[in-house]
């Protein structure tokens, strides 16, 4: 696990398209904040009571929604904090380049050819069951600029 006590959330693009600022102590579970610049899912919030020198602390630990780093730091409650708007999307997947990219139909039947198979396992299961001749359906999830399939499912027939 990385961080310490003087990690900042806010960090270095806080100011990114799509963020907007909310306390600290607004943040729950299953919300999403910026953590140095990337897209965070929080895990886990715990709160101290308010002591002899001030502010109410609220310790935080996120994962990146792309990466699956962990992430921990501890901010007073009354502080701002970034936090990204996340989109899903859903595709249907119509064919696969051999350079790893997908063509995608969007629900109003435009193709969008930008998004690329993800490494690992997967990419590996998109791959194999598109070889199988399945109709997959591809999801999607995009914050601060970036985007990357995350999922999928056989589409039924």
């Amino acid at each position: 696990m990385s961080g310490d006590s003087d990690d900042d959330f806010v960090g270095g693009d806080a100011n990114a398209d799509n963020c907007y600022p909310s306390p600290v102590g607004d943040i729950k579970k299953g919300g999403y904040i910026v953590y140095k610049g990337r897209p965070a899912k929080v895990i886990e919030t715990l709160s101290s009571k308010t002591g002899k020198h001030g502010h109410e602390k609220m310790r935080i630990t996120a994962i990146d929604i792309f990466n699956e780093n962990k992430y921990e730091t501890i901010q007073p409650s009354s502080h701002k904090i970034s936090v990204p708007e996340v989109d899903r999307s859903e595709y249907q997947l119509i064919d696969l380049t051999d350079d790893g990219f997908c063509s995608l139909m969007l629900s109003n039947g435009s193709i969008r050819e930008d998004l690329r198979l993800p490494d690992g396992d997967i990419g590996d299961a998109i791959r194999k069951q598109y070889e199988n001749e399945k109709i997959l359906l591809l999801s999607s999830t995009k914050a601060m600029g970036l985007e990357q399939i995350m999922s999928f499912r056989q589409m039924q027939d």
